[in-house]
């Protein structure tokens, strides 16, 4: 009797173990199926096993992180596409509409006014269009509409040769005139002038590449001329300043200088391990300040 009991009791022990053993994998594979994860730690797995498990999660990570920047940069460049199509459509009536009014009449000049105001105030609704609450023809000012009604700029200020180089602001740039700050080039130096106000940038254009030096409230001409010079003397030995004048060295050749140019900072994005994009369109473009000309010409002819 005591054998049997015994027997029993050993038999009941391991039914026992065993049911337990499936009641855990039940649970497990419930938890597996509700969560979609096989294990919720990484106990189950070898220190290699866990390793790798840890560098593929971290690829994963990253890899959304590239998806969802290239995500953003498509949406910017899908708009960038459909703008400039539109400028493009302008461009193209407008030059439709001179060709086809060869002689001059009040009622030709009339129509032409009209028009060319209708073109400039699209190609003003093209350039200050925005995306999640951002103007993507500002360059970095992301906040900023970086084109005045060109509708009424002042046409004294058209001349042939209005066409800006990359440190100056065009007269239809929104912040056109709002700084006293003064940079004038004269071969090798750059003097500055004017009043400090922020936020402001000074810029220099030296053998094609701009320097940016971000004025800071309790700056000064001279301040700003040293800080500037400093950046340049990185590339161009032989740099210096005195006073609120640079002299650039002499292997550098300054081809422009002028207030607000890193406003027109492209946007940039990492798409990929070591890979940086750099993408996007400001609205100081060369060829939209000749388009933006022309139709001030014409709007000029029709007044």
């Amino acid at each position: 009797m005591t054998n049997f009991t015994i027997s029993n009791y050993s038999i009941l022990t391991g039914l026992t173990s065993n049911l337990q053993r499936e009641q855990s994998t039940l649970t497990q594979l419930v938890t597996q199926l509700s969560s979609s994860k096989q294990h919720t730690d990484l106990t189950d797995y070898t220190p290699s096993e866990a390793r790798q498990l840890i560098s593929l999660q971290s690829t994963a990570t990253q890899s959304k992180a590239y998806l969802s920047v290239i995500a953003t940069a498509n949406s910017k460049l899908s708009v960038y596409n459909t703008t400039m199509t539109d400028m493009e459509s302008i461009v193209s009536q407008a030059q439709t509409l001179v060709n086809n009014s060869p002689n001059y009449t009040t009622t030709t000049a009339s129509n032409i006014l009209t028009e060319a105001n209708n073109y400039l105030r699209s190609m003003g609704i093209d350039l200050n269009q925005q995306l999640n609450g951002q103007y993507l023809y500002s360059g970095t000012r992301y906040t900023t509409a970086p084109v005045a009604d060109l509708t009424t700029l002042p046409v004294a200020t058209l001349s042939p040769t209005t066409i800006t180089d990359g440190a100056t602001l065009p007269s239809y740039d929104s912040q056109y005139g709002t700084s006293a700050l003064t940079m004038t080039v004269a071969g090798q130096n750059v003097t500055i002038g004017g009043t400090v106000s922020t936020p402001l940038t000074a810029s220099a254009i030296v053998n094609g590449v701009t320097y940016n030096y971000l004025v800071q409230a309790a700056d000064t001409p001279t301040t700003i001329a040293s800080s500037l010079a400093a950046l340049i003397a990185v590339n161009i030995p032989g740099t210096s300043s005195a006073g609120p004048v640079i002299t650039v060295g002499a292997t550098g050749t300054v081809t422009g200088a002028g207030t607000g140019a890193i406003s027109y900072t492209t946007d940039s994005a990492i798409i990929d391990t070591n890979y940086t994009l750099n993408y996007g369109v400001s609205s100081n473009n060369p060829a939209f300040q000749q388009v933006i000309a022309g139709l001030r010409y014409m709007q000029a002819a029709g007044n």
